[in-house]
């Protein structure tokens, strides 16, 4: 099925991060409609932001591409735009579509090129998202996620389902997230937010926050929380059970568990190995810089 919609706009803005250059833009639009299965949306950007907001009332496909030139001048940044290509198909029809943007190589000092991107989705949707150098943000989506970026920060709010979100240089944070979920950074914090059957974040060089919000112990397959260099503070909900094995090398852990093998509330340690709640799935927590903290919320 071809693009059922399609247009341009060009626009002048200047630039906001260089006073002496400024930007022209270009945007392209494209629809498709989808079958009654999941689809499955894939992305390759090579320098450009991708947003993706799922949707229940639609089970339209929308991409609106904005297509960014920095230059000297207004008639160079415009000539620079031809050098952003972006491309949008459907592979299979109804349930597979594939986006993409690349910038052509320009000499140096010549300008800056990228292109961001804006998908409207079904809530009900698979994705996999590469981008080279931008932030990824997705919202409102049920299904299979893969998110990576060169060098960005990724933000995931209220999606369900089996996530793998992987960042060079840029933070990761989640939000009213359910499923299992790995998350990995270079560079850069870990934040976390809500019901994880299965859990690995794991960060090179910053802190781990995870905010358990339920315990569905029946599900639940084990955590692997681990930093080279930042703290790892954990809340749990008062339904927790499981076996703790925390490590700090270079630090202390504070044990604020309500129930841990009757050990002491408020204790400070380097290693900490036992039973919470009678005991279930591993937790492995681990930092060599930092320290740990446990903590529980109280029953309602």
């Amino acid at each position: 099925m071809k693009p059922i919609a399609h247009g341009i706009l060009v626009a002048l803005a200047l630039s906001a991060c260089d006073p002496h250059r400024v930007e022209e833009t270009a945007v392209e639009e494209f629809r498709f409609e989808t079958g009654s299965k999941r689809p499955r949306i894939e992305v390759r950007i090579e320098s450009g932001a991708v947003v993706v907001l799922g949707r229940s009332d639609s089970r339209a496909v929308e991409a609106e591409f904005v297509k960014r030139a920095r230059s000297v001048d207004r008639a160079s940044a415009r000539g620079l735009l031809d050098r952003v290509e972006v491309s949008a198909a459907e592979t299979e029809a109804g349930t597979r579509f594939r986006f993409g943007g690349r910038v052509e190589s320009i000499p140096p000092f010549g300008g800056d090129l990228r292109t961001d991107l804006r998908l409207r989705v079904p809530r009900e949707v698979e994705l996999e998202i590469s981008t080279g150098d931008g932030r990824i943000e997705i919202e409102g989506t049920s299904g299979r996620v893969s998110a990576e970026s060169g060098d960005g920060r990724i933000l995931v709010t209220r999606i369900a389902g089996e996530i793998r979100l992987r960042t060079e240089d840029g933070s990761i944070v989640g939000r009213d997230v359910q499923g299992a979920v790995e998350a990995m950074t270079d560079d850069g914090g870990i934040e976390l937010e809500g019901i994880f059957p299965r859990l690995e974040a794991v960060s090179s060089d910053g802190s781990i926050r995870v905010d358990c919000l339920d315990w569905p112990a029946a599900s639940v397959d084990g955590w692997v929380l681990r930093t080279a260099d930042g703290s790892i503070k954990v809340l749990l909900p008062a339904s927790a059970a499981a076996d703790i094995d925390a490590t700090a090398s270079d630090g202390r852990i504070v044990n604020r568990l309500l129930s841990f093998d009757g050990a002491e509330r408020d204790g400070n340690v380097r290693r900490l190995r036992g039973k919470l709640g009678g005991g279930g799935p591993l937790l492995v927590l681990s930092t060599m810089d930092g320290r740990i903290e446990l903590s529980q919320k109280m029953s309602p």
